[in-house]
């Protein structure tokens, strides 16, 4: 059995990660792809951040402490998902 190749496809939110990775499954055909969006693997505490200017705080889903790597990394070792959390 041959290893898998593992692409990860990194940008800020709103950036076309998904997009990309729907045109690269597309085109990858007739090869197995699997998509594994790291919104599946937002933490449920994530770290807060302040608006410029204002001040006021947000939730920061662009930094790399609000996202859950090892679960992710588990779900490519096992092809299960794990529980997609509610924000």
């Amino acid at each position: 059995m041959k290893k898998p190749l593992i692409i990860g496809i990194a940008g800020g939110a709103g950036s076309g990660k998904t997009t990309l990775s729907r045109y690269l499954e597309e085109r990858a055909q007739p090869c197995r792809v699997r998509v594994i969006a790291m919104d599946r693997y937002y933490k449920k505490e994530r770290p807060q951040a302040a608006v410029p200017f204002h001040g006021n705080p947000f939730e920061d889903f662009n930094q790399p402490d609000a996202l859950d790597f090892i679960g992710s990394w588990r779900t490519c070792r096992t092809k299960s998902p794990m529980d997609k959390h509610s924000f």
